[in-house]
């Protein structure tokens, strides 16, 4: 101990006085000295007396437990600290030995609106597909899923792909698909069940047109064919202004259409475990892509790169090909993300290095950064093992790009506390330091994640399974970081000071770490030495408080903080879904090209892939009941519609006539033009079409069939025909059913087996290919509707046939677009109110409350309107939606440790107050904005458009929440802030209360 005093360090810093550096900008007489005391402005200042303390008798409960537990952990700090450990380290053990952090499947449906009624019907077809039987199963790869089709995309820097040279390039790329040989041929290609069953259905391309590269005239001929250029093929590769004659006989660019079938091996449909199918195919056609990649050379120039950031061209560069399908989108998109997702190590390393230049000793910046890290499977054992959420994908992971910020927020706010302590003049006890630190930091850290905590809860009111899940998350994340903490940094801080902050900064550093302009010396002789205020702290309560606190300037600002304030509002009003789906993959990206090129310079074919539309008969939806909303698999039960009976000639009749008005349906929407229709060209599969003219075929009247028997039994044997799986698949759902009764029964022809058909279906393409925005999507859905109910609530309709429904995928995904944009207006109304509650309780003051709330009004529209809106020219996408539910988050955490350290100071005077405000928090939440700014600016190094736009709304909130806070907040308080018991909610209430007895008595 002895040796310890005498070895006392002095931090004597080169740039204490702000006026060394300052001067030159501001001048001699905004850096005069302050004429400010505690409740007056006669006296001097000092920033240490910002820091005085009231005696513990006169705290409260809370105050009393922390001064106890820091009482405590300084007798006992070695006890304090290896119980924390240990403690953490057992739940961590948990975790890790029961795989918490194992991330959960996606089987397509996580992000759908679970109880909406879109949802339930597509989930009820899609059950009732994986429950026909397997003798009834689609035949293997008999099925174009457009979810597998590959596409090549080809541009002609001449603007002329109809060249030998450049058509004989087509031809090269695509031979590792149209060698009889290939990988595709044998496993993979669409196949024709018809006299050519095992062929191969031809692609379109131009490999489906010329076998070897072909000549001048060979090109020529086929184009000056009318028959040929109005064929599939022809529609298909030749481009929009080719097709109009501008230029003639020109096309910039071509495509190819290859076609996957499905369902693979050992699968008995093509929408049975389709997750699997297409992780299956998107695995083969990587195979297929790598000689592709190893043809053009296509590398990363780094490893957190992406190589399909750089273009594929031919030898003599003439031609850029892209390509792309579902399947390599799927994997590239899981590549990219846990790429981009390694940019969290960086930031990791970035703010510890930052934590020990702000702490000033590397051994506080490794606890405080411990503290982060492991709030996360701590989090992760109350998310799974107590709360039961077990769902956990790669948004979840976003959380630590927030909580490297917030955690380190919370570890400046204490260990500055406890440094403040000691600048005090009143003691040089290290217990009354930790005590002081424990007590202030802990309410102050409390008020800010409680607010925090209560906005990310604020999101499981989201219809949308992940999103909720990760508020869930999210807030106990910022919990467990306030807990650890409150809990680990008492006593850790005790050992520290008793065995290393005595000694000179550079004996346990190996170098100074204090800042730019310091210096490292060791005074042996004074042990009573006091400790002066820091840089940030004298630049807060000198230059600053003189500008924004006492000068006049405060007014300016509060009137340009409104302006911005007004135009913020103006321009996020502004906010409205996109009309068009933003890519997933960055502009310069090979996938990204390929669907551009492919949507923006050809003209719609009836051979492209568009949306399908399904009505289903016999089928009514899911029953949610008991379902588990934390796991994607669960969906519930399917009901049937026990009032359907296609034996009806009624209902017969009717779903034939359906079939028929359908391809007549008029639509004047958007995604409806130019056909104008809810169908193209008429395309309607209709099963019961098809037996019609099979049975007139067969000699017979056809439909509808008066004989029950006869109509089941002629339509089993018609739907299990190789041909009919093929064409019609899904579409008739015969089950296995020996317990069947009624008139949907019918014996199995060539089994000992009774079959029960359960539902018919027929399958439409639509107008539009997906993805859309779902703005458009969802008015479209409505006319489809509109004519389903038309239908369903025809008097004429038979009682057997009345109950159809129609489903789609686009409309599962409007839905959820629709919930992201809600729960960012929803989040945001919550969140004010808690944020509002919260400082109410904490503050204890009524004006200081509101004048808060206006500040985080203020970051939120600055931040939508102005960085979002004004700055970047976005629209309310899936991205901005899903970074605005973790903006609002974060956005309240700097103005309520300012207001909480207002209401904590003993001055009464409004001036005084703000003063002590900055000058106690200013340099935590300078830090604090600081390691968040860090976290954000690496994200723009990512690859993918979603986390560069995350990391544009971090670094935006935190520039915003700052100025607001540190500048608008100040200004705002030394203008109309609390001064002694004014706007003191329990004054209030006794004023009240007292204004209530006196109007009772009068009446009397």
């Amino acid at each position: 101990r002895a040796h310890r005093q005498t070895a006392r360090s002095c931090f004597q810093l080169d740039c204490t006085d702000p006026a060394t550096f300052l001067s030159p900008l501001m001048g001699d007489e905004m850096l005069a000295p302050l004429p400010v005391a505690t409740d007056s402005l006669d006296k001097p200042r000092d920033p240490s007396s910002s820091f005085s303390r009231k005696p513990v008798e006169e705290e409260g409960v809370v105050s009393r437990a922390l001064h106890s537990y820091a009482a405590f952990s300084y007798r006992r700090p070695w006890l304090t600290s290896c119980s924390v450990f240990a403690v953490t380290f057992v739940l961590v053990v948990i975790v890790v030995a029961g795989q918490l952090f194992e991330l959960t499947e996606d089987n397509g449906k996580s992000w759908s609106v679970l109880h909406a009624k879109e949802t339930k019907r597509q989930d009820a077809y899609e059950e009732a597909v994986d429950l026909m039987e397997a003798g009834y199963s689609t035949p293997e790869r008999s099925v174009n899923e457009w979810m597998f089709v590959w596409y090549f995309v080809y541009k002609a820097s001449s603007g002329n792909m109809l060249t030998p040279d450049n058509l004989a390039f087509v031809l090269e790329t695509e031979k590792l698909l149209t060698d009889p040989d290939s990988a595709y041929a044998a496993e993979h290609c669409l196949l024709r069940y018809d006299a050519n069953a095992s062929k191969c259905t031809p692609p379109l391309s131009w490999t489906s047109v010329f076998a070897d590269p072909p000549t001048e005239q060979q090109i020529s001929d086929f184009v000056a064919d009318n028959q040929m250029v109005s064929g599939d093929v022809g529609r298909f590769v030749f481009d929009r202004k080719f097709m109009e004659g501008l230029p003639a006989q020109r096309s910039e660019y071509t495509r190819s259409q290859y076609y996957f079938g499905a369902p693979l091996q050992n699968y008995s449909s093509a929408s049975k475990d389709m997750d699997k199918q297409l992780k299956k195919i998107g695995e083969d056609q990587l195979k297929l892509e790598e000689s592709l990649i190893d043809k053009f050379g296509l590398k990363a120039t780094w490893a957190l790169d992406s190589k399909y950031k750089h273009k594929a061209m031919s030898e003599n560069g003439e031609v850029e090909v892209t390509w792309t399908s579902t399947a390599l989108s799927e994997q590239e998109s899981q590549n990219m993300i846990m790429g981009d997702f390694m940019w969290a190590v960086f930031c990791i390393v970035a703010v510890w290095l930052y934590m020990a230049v702000h702490l000033q000793s590397l051994i506080l910046a490794t606890v405080g950064m411990y503290e982060i890290v492991l709030a996360f499977p701590i989090a992760f054992f109350f998310y799974k093992g107590i709360f039961q959420v077990s769902f956990f994908q790669e948004l979840h992971v976003l959380a630590i790009f927030v909580m490297l910020g917030l955690g380190a927020d919370d570890v400046f706010v204490f260990v500055d506390a406890f440094r403040q302590a000691k600048m005090a003049d009143d003691t040089s006890d290290l217990r009354d330091w930790v005590r002081y630190a424990s007590n202030r930091a802990s309410k102050a850290i409390f008020a800010t994640s409680i607010t925090t905590a209560g906005a990310f809860a604020a999101t499981t009111t989201s219809s949308v399974m992940p999103i909720a899940a990760f508020g869930i998350f999210a807030s106990l994340l910022v919990f467990m970081l306030f807990l650890i903490n409150v809990v680990l940094l008492p006593p850790v801080l005790v050992l520290y000071e008793r065995n290393w902050g005595e000694l000179p900064c550079c004996v346990y550093t190996n170098a100074c770490l204090h800042g730019a302009c310091c210096k490292c010396c060791v005074d042996k002789e004074s042990e009573n030495l006091k400790v002066s205020g820091r840089t940030v702290e004298n630049f807060f309560n000198g230059p600053f408080s003189n500008i924004f606190i006492y000068s006049n300037a405060r007014y300016v600002v509060v009137v340009v903080f409104a302006v911005v304030f007004i135009l913020g509002a103006v321009f996020a009003a502004e906010l409205k879904p996109p009309e068009e789906q933003s890519s997933w993959f960055p502009e310069q990206h090979l996938y990204t090209k390929a669907l551009n090129w492919q949507e923006d310079q050809f003209a719609d074919a009836s051979t492209d892939e568009v949306t399908t539309v399904t009505i289903v008969w016999g089928l009514k939806g899911m029953s949610r009941n008991g379902v588990d909303w934390w796991d994607p698999e669960d969906r519930g039960k399917m009901r049937y519609d026990e009032t359907f009976d296609p034996t009806d000639v009624a209902a017969q009749s009717h779903i034939l006539k359906i079939c028929k008005e359908l391809r007549l349906a008029e639509c004047d929407e958007e995604l409806c033009k130019p056909f104008n229709k809810l169908v193209r060209n008429g395309e309607v599969k209709c099963v019961l079409e098809a037996f019609d003219e099979h049975l007139k075929a067969q000699g017979s009247a056809g439909l509808p069939m008066e004989n029950r028997q006869e109509f089941l039994e002629k339509l089993l044997l018609f739907s299990n025909t190789t041909e009919t799986k093929s064409v019609y698949a899904n579409t008739v759902g015969f089950y296995f059913d020996d317990d069947c009764q009624g008139n949907t029964c019918v014996k199995h022809p060539t089994q000992d087996a009774t079959m029960n058909l359960k539902f018919i279906a027929i399958v439409a393409n639509a107008t539009f290919s997906s993805p859309q925005a779902h703005t458009l999507v969802t008015p479209c859905k409505k006319q489809w509707e509109k004519f389903q109910n038309k239908w369903n609530d025809d008097q004429a309709s038979p009682s057997t046939a009345n109950k159809m429904f129609q489903v789609s995928d686009a409309w599962v995904w409007a839905l959820t677009m629709q919930s992201l944009v809600d729960i960012v207006i929803n989040g945001m109304g919550i969140t004010f109110a808690i944020a509002f509650a919260v400082l109410v309780f904490a503050t204890g003051n009524l004006i200081l409350s509101l004048i808060s709330i206006v500040t985080i009004a203020g970051i939120v529209v600055t931040v939508l309107g102005v960085g979002c809106r004004l700055i970047m020219g976005w629209s309310l996408d899936i991205t901005e939606s899903i970074a605005s539910v973790i903006l609002i988050g974060f956005s309240v955490d700097y103005c309520v440790h300012l207001a909480h350290a207002y209401m904590e100071c003993a001055a009464t005077n409004r001036q005084a107050r703000m003063q002590d405000s900055v000058t106690t928090m200013g340099i935590s939440v300078a830090a604090g904005a600081l390691t968040t700014f860090m976290a954000g600016v690496f994200l723009f190094g990512a690859v993918m458009p979603f986390f560069q736009k995350f990391g544009f709304i971090i670094v935006f909130t935190v520039i915003s929440s700052f100025l607001w806070a540190v500048i608008f907040f100040t200004c705002a308080c030394s203008i109309i802030g609390p001064e002694d018991k004014s706007g003191d909610i329990f004054v209030l209430y006794e004023r009240a209360k007292a204004g209530l007895g006196r109007s009772t008595s009068n009446q009397m």
